[in-house]
């Protein structure tokens, strides 16, 4: 995160400084201003998802590793984006209105819009996170949703403050200063002092500044109509060219979208780490080596809350069973036998009874013998204090995340459900 914001943050300073500047001249004081006021608003926008973010951490849900470097991306790309479409306007409505004031208030009714508009059209997309069933997504999409709205609050607040200052005095100071050499100019060249009055002079010298400043605008309108994209736009608006287009599209992404729903749904390790990184080498070198099933073994939750039935139970050990001799055979190939499943039940592959199990927990974990021992390690690290859950450890044969190992997975939990409705009891996969 801080070689991140070491790199990225001068270069967005030094893009704003561009586009700001741009064919007017400059200053010091003026390049000073440029770089400041974004910068000022990217460390309060931080400081503002900061303090909004630490409660929610703290008291309301749970943040993921990465939640606060997308919030400062998105803090940094916001806030500059921002902070260029409202100082874009106010360097150039300046030129014309030549009052701050007024300027400002300008900068705010209509590029203030336009930020609103983008933020909140944002906002709504990152919304759509929360409707997925991951809380790691609903915490990158609340995180976003912060750091927009902490961006939009700052600039539609901080910086007009800022351009009350000096600093907005800075900014436009060059231009400030050209105009009034153009006024100047057009009152010492137009008419000799005794023949026009000064007044006079001056008023037709701003007459023809102004117009300059309109023949600029229909100059950049005319080399706008030559770019392609206004070409491109001009097309599309077009109601029979865009509808021609439109159909042209929906073609080419008709094969897609037919294909679509066939595409399977993971959540395998193998998504969330980099194709060739050191991380992905090392689980792919373990999983060759001790199995996939191995790393990531699916597990069966029992709870005996409900019936206020305990794990040490002769019942609750029949239930356990029966449900893992369901599990494995033909129907089952992922996990042909009981050597696939881990728990207080089974050993080597093997049923223990119930006497055995009763026995291991006397004998405890120092137990003399080893599969006594064993047992009693099980139980205490599987079986909740309470005596009333426990789960049981599934090592597929097959990658869990593969197609035959997600279905393994609900061909299992259909198995389980039909054994709880027609035997009782609560059992999870």
């Amino acid at each position: 995160l801080k070689t991140m914001d070491f790199i990225s943050l001068p270069l967005s300073l030094l893009v704003v400084a561009f586009v700001l500047i741009g064919n007017h001249t400059t200053s010091v004081k003026k390049l000073l201003s440029i770089v400041l006021i974004p910068l000022f608003t990217i460390l309060s926008t931080a400081a503002l998802a900061g303090l909004i973010m630490y409660p929610v951490a703290e008291y309301i849900t749970q943040v993921t590793q990465f939640t606060p470097s997308l919030m400062m991306s998105l803090i940094i790309a916001m806030s500059i984006d921002y902070s260029l479409f409202l100082l874009s306007r106010y360097i150039e409505d300046f030129v014309k209105l030549q009052d701050k004031s007024v300027t400002i208030a300008d900068m705010i009714q209509y590029s203030g819009h336009t930020i609103i508009t983008s933020g909140v059209t944002l906002c709504c997309s990152f919304l759509g996170l929360f409707l997925l069933p991951l809380p790691m997504l609903q915490s990158v999409g609340g995180g976003a949703i912060v750091s927009i709205l902490s961006a939009l609050v700052v600039n539609l607040t901080l910086l007009p403050a800022l351009l009350h200052t000096r600093l907005g005095d800075w900014m436009v100071e060059s231009e400030e200063c050209l105009t009034n050499t153009i006024v100047k100019s057009g009152a010492e060249l137009d008419a000799p002092a005794s023949e026009t009055p000064l007044l006079d002079s001056i008023d037709e010298a701003i007459q023809d500044e102004q117009t300059s400043v309109y023949d600029g605008i229909d100059l950049d309108e005319a080399k706008m109509k030559q770019s392609l994209w206004y070409k491109l736009g001009t097309v599309l608006l077009n109601p029979y060219k865009g509808v021609f287009i439109l159909m042209l599209i929906l073609g080419a992404i008709a094969p897609v979208a037919y294909f679509f729903p066939q595409c399977g749904s993971s959540i395998s390790f193998d998504l969330m780490v980099p194709v060739g990184s050191p991380s992905k080498q090392a689980f792919n070198r373990l999983g060759n080596e001790f199995g996939f099933g191995t790393l990531s073994p699916y597990k069966i939750l029992f709870d005996g809350r409900p019936s206020k039935t305990g794990v040490g139970s002769a019942k609750f050990f029949d239930r356990i069973n029966l449900v893992l001799h369901e599990l494995t055979g033909e129907e089952f190939p992922a996990t042909p036998d009981l050597n696939s499943f881990t728990g207080i039940t089974t050993l080597n592959g093997q049923n223990i009874s119930h006497r055995f199990y009763e026995a291991s927990l006397i004998c405890g974990k120092t137990c003399f013998f080893e599969q006594m021992r064993t047992i009693a390690a099980i139980d205490h690290v599987m079986t909740s204090t309470n005596g009333l859950t426990t789960y049981v450890n599934v090592q597929l044969n097959v990658d869990p995340f593969s197609d035959k190992g997600i279905q393994w997975l609900i061909q299992a939990r259909k198995k389980i459900q039909t054994i709880v409705s027609t035997e009782g009891g609560d059992s999870f996969l």
